[in-house]
């Protein structure tokens, strides 16, 4: 895979990265403060399918249930989470509410709420997917934790 390696080594360090959840050998990946792009990988082809510019830091990269979004999470900058559309390549929310970059992010087993953490010492869990898969456009709300209360 020399063409993967050369690739990479030609943007930014790569942040993130994560599998599609079903098709064989597609891979997001995201990036870091010097290119701030976020790419699907065709690891197959040996070429990306898009490529996304973030304008910001990538510090987190998941794929929707249904595979339809990506959700990012973003370092100093822009301290917030975004879904993405990835075959449209259009960012459709924003979830704002950490003061500091997003240092991770994971999804929950049930694919339908995500818990971020980030360097202002808040844990927050997100409704950002309905029932079905697709991004919840409609209803996303975080609750946050205190990292204080936790010590």
């Amino acid at each position: 895979k020399q063409w993967y390696q050369r690739r990479v080594r030609d943007q930014s360090a790569v942040k993130a990265l994560a599998w599609h959840p079903t098709a064989r050998g597609i891979l997001a990946t995201g990036s870091g403060q010097n290119d701030q792009r976020l790419v699907v990988w065709d690891l197959s082809a040996g070429t990306y399918r898009n490529c996304i510019d973030t304008h910001s830091q990538v510090t987190g990269v998941l794929w929707s249930p249904d595979a339809t979004s990506l959700l990012t999470s973003h370092g100093h900058f822009d301290p917030n989470l975004r879904v993405w559309d990835v075959k449209e390549s259009v960012n459709t929310s924003k979830l704002t509410g950490h003061s500091n970059m997003i240092v991770s992010i994971a999804m929950s087993p049930v694919n339908q709420s995500v818990m971020s953490l980030s360097a202002d010492e808040s844990l927050r869990l997100w409704n950002v997917f309905a029932r079905n898969g697709q991004a919840n456009r409609s209803k996303q709300s975080s609750l946050t934790f205190s990292l204080d209360k936790i010590r």
